[in-house]
């Protein structure tokens, strides 16, 4: 299961998603924009 939470030590809009499988941990960075 992905697992995600917010960077507001970087900016209150931005998020990152981490998602484990067995080659290795990706680690995605978004923003929402309104």
């Amino acid at each position: 299961m992905p697992q995600t939470r917010s960077m507001k030590q970087v900016s209150s809009s931005a998020y990152e998603l981490r998602v484990k499988d067995k080659g290795g941990i990706y680690r995605v960075f978004y923003i929402m924009l309104d």
